[in-house]
């Protein structure tokens, strides 16, 4: 057992940041899976403040009225 753990332990530290979040994530899924009353917060975090910021322009753009455009 202790030699899959040190296994383990060191492919994780050759993993970057993003794919040790991502396996993180799928840990925590196996170990708590989603119950009724918990299965959005699943999607926190999902997507970066970068894209956040974008769809929030967008739709900002999206609520312009062009009165000249008819």
């Amino acid at each position: 057992m202790i030699a899959i753990e040190n296994k383990i332990r060191n492919l994780i530290l050759e993993l970057s940041y993003y794919q040790k979040k991502e396996l993180f994530h799928f840990l925590e899924s196996i170990l708590h899976p989603p119950t009724k009353s918990n299965s959005l917060l699943q999607f926190a975090g999902a997507i970066n403040l970068e894209d956040v910021e974008q769809m929030e322009k967008v739709i900002e753009e999206g609520n312009k009225i062009d009165e000249d455009e008819w």
